[in-house]
């Protein structure tokens, strides 16, 4: 189900969306609708990365289980190269020293 909404957009914005539109070969109002789902598509990516990004984040510090830097930067580097090296295994990290 659909409905309506009114949005004003600015002279120059409209000329850019009605030239981008007829180059296209849509018309400005889908080429708008396009617009918005592409942008509300990455948008929610973006949120669902982030609420990912904050769950790691979590688990590592209720478990402290990861990967030191170096090794993983060794272990990328190796692999770019095309050696078949095995990933080093997460373990459980120390807690960073106090300053």
């Amino acid at each position: 189900m659909s409905s309506t909404t009114t949005i004003r957009l600015q002279s120059d914005l409209k000329k850019r969306v009605a030239r981008l539109a007829k180059k296209s070969g849509q018309s400005s109002h889908n080429y708008m609708l396009g617009l918005i789902r592409d942008g509300l598509e990455v948008e929610e990516r973006r949120a669902a990365f982030d609420d990912e990004v904050e769950a790691s984040a979590d688990e590592f510090d209720r478990t402290r289980r990861g990967l030191p830097l170096d090794e993983l930067k060794e272990w990328f580097a190796r692999t770019a190269l095309g050696e078949r090296v095995p990933m080093p295994r997460p373990r459980k990290l120390p807690l960073p020293r106090a300053k």
